[in-house]
């Protein structure tokens, strides 16, 4: 069975060492999102490719409306970011428009 977990930190460091760790006891794929009060996941997300080598890397959600363009276009750079480094390593972005920010 492939098991993967959604990662939640305290902070940006708390949450690249809880992917470094469940690298480390065998999870294959570590999910972050983006949102409200979690820091922005893809600088966490280049940490933690630099530091470990199997574990597949992805985002849940990046809100889009509430992020400038120019900082998701970054986001979703992957050669900015440092994933691309890892080949084969990233599971995908998800990337969503909230009704409630639509006015439903």
């Amino acid at each position: 069975m492939r098991l993967g977990i959604q990662i939640v930190g305290p902070d940006s460091a708390a949450a690249a060492d809880a992917i470094i760790e469940a690298e480390g006891v065998g999870f294959e794929a570590a999910w972050l999102t983006s949102g409200w009060l979690s820091a922005d996941p893809f600088p966490i997300l280049s940490a933690a490719a630099r530091q470990t080598s199997k574990v597949l890397l992805g985002t849940s959600i990046i809100p889009m409306l509430s992020r400038h363009p120019l900082a998701a276009a970054q986001g979703f750079n992957l050669r900015s970011t440092g994933i691309a480094d890892s080949p084969g390593r990233c599971l995908g972005l998800t990337a969503a428009a909230c009704h409630h920010y639509l006015g439903r």
